[in-house]
């Protein structure tokens, strides 16, 4: 094999000898100066090697572009976004009202509606009225406080003659004491009767009729009531539900195997279900990332599921939850590592590779190499390849991905 290379050499510096004794031959006879000859034997090659291609080539092949009318519609981004790997799998959980900040009102007397003034959906204030019940029952409450009123006032003046008659001496100590006892009993019916006025919202009203009033701010979440509706005190009927739906709870039903993984105060991380489309109306698909705190961890295991109840505290002050919507839940540990959390549409793969796309400029998106921590049916977490970089503040594509990627691939 030596012996063929040196062979190969020899030859390739023979003809190259051949070659420029047979232009200088031909040069000689055309009247050529031999500086000339030199320039023509000695001009170098312009064939480069792919050894020789800089790095910056290379990263240009990762480099697509394309013009607003290309990528309007069909391209979306989001700012990144650091946050801690997942430790176990999405849970199904369920959002329900945190019963801490909801008001159900029944009927506290007997009557029938005259009129009803919020519907289901609006916003209600403290103290805003609900509804109009006629009722009878309030009237004689009245009647027995104004009687109560009158009854006090006779006693304390029966009080106050007995306790001047005692002091001159023409009555005896018993007698004073049993008209201070009879206008004590007057006082206090007098308050229980008020007590009853204030309950009923009408302390200081005449009328007969009934003001329902919502003792919180919230939103109405239920009226099982109807105008002309006879309703009745002893009924567990609600008439409304209030809630502050800025504030809803969420149950997850653990296997009993992952509890451990759960503690009080810990954030839990949610995605929608994919069903909730009435909730992403308004939202981009990388910004549907909520989190909860666990609240409260069930005591004890449930024989039939073998799963305990977590529930935890979900802020909602965007409004993208209601009651009763499904979502996935998955915990977290903050002391874990951090990675970059973005919708799986953002990952374009290439047989076993994966990869995301950065926005450098308008227009202008650079493939960046990922691996793959932990993924979910909608989010997934990456960190860069060794040897990529990407800055705080970057905005990821979403929406496109694939597109960019079928660019880059067919060049």
């Amino acid at each position: 094999m030596i012996f063929a290379k040196r062979f190969t050499l020899t030859a390739l510096t023979v003809g190259a000898f051949s070659v420029g004794v047979a232009a200088t031959w031909f040069a000689l006879r055309g009247g050529h100066s031999p500086s000339a000859i030199a320039a023509t034997v000695s001009a170098p090659s312009s064939l480069t090697t792919p050894a020789s291609m800089p790095i910056e080539e290379k990263q240009a092949r990762d480099i697509v572009s394309l013009s607003e009318a290309s990528r309007s519609g069909r391209i979306q981004t989001a700012a990144l976004q650091f946050t801690a790997v997942p430790q176990s799998g999405a849970l199904p959980g369920k959002i329900v009202l945190d019963e801490n900040r909801t008001a159900r009102l029944s009927a506290p007397v007997t009557g029938r509606v005259l009129k009803l003034f919020k519907e289901p959906g609006d916003r209600v204030g403290v103290g805003d009225v609900l509804a109009t019940i006629d009722t009878p029952e309030l009237a004689g409450v009245q009647a027995e406080a104004s009687k109560a009123q009158v009854e006090l006032g006779l006693k304390s003046s029966a009080a106050q003659r007995m306790q001047e008659l005692y002091a001159v001496g023409a009555v005896a100590l018993k007698e004073l004491q049993a008209a201070q006892a009879e206008a004590a009993e007057a006082q206090t019916e007098l308050d229980r009767t008020r007590n009853r006025l204030r309950q009923l919202n009408s302390l200081g009203r005449s009328s007969s009729t009934f003001n329902l009033l919502s003792p919180i701010s919230g939103s109405v979440i239920e009226r099982a009531v109807t105008v002309g509706q006879q309703v009745r005190a002893e009924e567990a009927l609600n008439l409304f539900v209030i809630s502050d739906l800025k504030h809803l709870n969420m149950i997850v039903d653990a296997p009993e195997a992952q509890v451990a993984q759960f503690a009080l105060g810990q954030t839990i991380q949610l995605s929608l279900d994919d069903k909730n489309s009435a909730a992403r109306q308004d939202d981009r698909s990388d910004s549907l990332r909520l989190e909860a705190m666990i609240s409260r961890i069930g005591p004890s295991v449930d024989p039939l599921t073998r799963r305990v109840q977590v529930r935890a505290n979900v802020n909602n002050e965007l409004g993208r939850l209601r009651p009763e919507m499904f979502v996935r839940a998955f915990s977290t540990d903050a002391r874990q590592k951090m990675a970059l959390e973005l919708p799986v549409t953002s990952l374009a793969a290439r047989g076993s590779e994966s990869a995301v796309f950065i926005e450098r400029e308008p227009g202008q998106y650079q493939r960046i190499p990922v691996e793959i921590l932990a993924q979910h049916p909608e989010r997934a977490w990456v960190e860069p390849l060794a040897g990529k970089a990407v800055a705080a503040g970057a905005k990821v594509v979403t929406q496109g991905a694939l597109l960019l990627d079928s660019e880059i691939a067919s060049r």
